[in-house]
This record gives C-alpha cells, structure tokens and sequence, in this order.
C-alpha cells in the first residue's frame, strides 16, 4: 500500500498530515451527502428546517477547503497553485459577509425592533458577522504574506515505501 499512497501524496502518513486531513475530509463527505439528499425531500420536511439545515453548507464547503489545504497534492507544496487556492476562498468569504450583512429575510435583520429580535438570535448573529470578517481579513493577510502552510519542495522525491514494516 505504501507505494500507491505515495503515488498519490507525497510523504504518505510520515508527516502526520493525513491523520487529521482523512477525517476532516470524511466529515465533508458525510455531511454533505445527506444534505444532497435532504434537496429532494426539501418540500416535506418544510422551507423552515430545509433553511437550518441549507446553513451547513457552509460547513461542508470549509471542511472540504481545509482537507484539500492540508492533503491535497496538487496544492501540497508551496507555490501558486497553493497560493491560488487561497486567493480563491476570498470571493467566497466576501460574499458571505455581504449575505450576513443584509440578509434577505427581514427576520434576519439586525435594524429590527428590539422587541422582535431575541436576545440569542442578536449575538449569534452578530457572532456570525464578525467571524466572516475576520476570515476575510485572515485570507487576504496569508495571501499577502505569503505564508500559506505549504511545505518545501524536497530536492529529493520521497521514498516509496515509507513504513519499513509494511510488505510491499
């Protein structure tokens, strides 16, 4: 098996990446499989829980960014590909701040009466708010530094066989 894992990520399980990469993937995955699923029923289980339940999505989305940054080998070392990856996810965070600034929904509004907003509901989100802001400013502060976690490139390519124990 060493020679296939390291056919597909460079240093295989030696750099202690891929155990908390694997899971965080599979969390990914298994979140956002029933949330595929749940699309179809979305007119039975109601437009209510249907839009509690659509709010993982973005966990899905981070999640999945997140195992590819740490595991995934087209973006495993440092250099633009890398770079890109994270110049991508600033888009996305902006449009999430925007969608949590002025929301759609009157009830999701923070401009509302007092009376009308429930004190939970306030700092949630404005929790929410504040959380997606601080990703922008994250995201834009590792572009620019250029400090984006990638590892060197090896003047070597790694061994084929990482674990000595293991037949091949």
């Amino acid at each position: 098996m060493g020679a296939f894992a390291d056919s597909f990520v460079p240093g295989w399980y030696d750099s202690g990446t891929g155990r908390l990469a694997i899971p965080i993937g599979l969390g990914a995955l298994y979140l956002a499989v029933p949330l595929g699923l749940l699309f179809y029923v979305r007119h039975r289980i109601g437009a209510n829980t249907w839009r509690r339940l659509h709010r993982f999505v973005i966990v899905v989305y981070v999640l999945s960014v997140w195992h590819t940054l740490l595991y995934g080998t087209n973006v495993w070392y440092d250099g633009w590909p890398r770079t890109a990856l994270w110049l991508l996810q600033v888009p996305v965070a902006v449009l999430l701040l925007v969608r949590l600034l002025r929301p759609a929904r009157r009830a999701e509004r923070l401009d509302r009466p007092a009376a009308t907003v429930s004190r939970p509901g306030l700092v949630v989100r404005a929790a929410g708010r504040i959380a997606a802001a601080a990703v922008v400013v994250g995201l834009l502060a590792v572009v620019v530094s250029g400090h984006d976690g990638g590892r060197p490139r090896p003047a070597e390519p790694p061994a084929t066989a990482p674990h000595d124990h293991e037949p091949e």
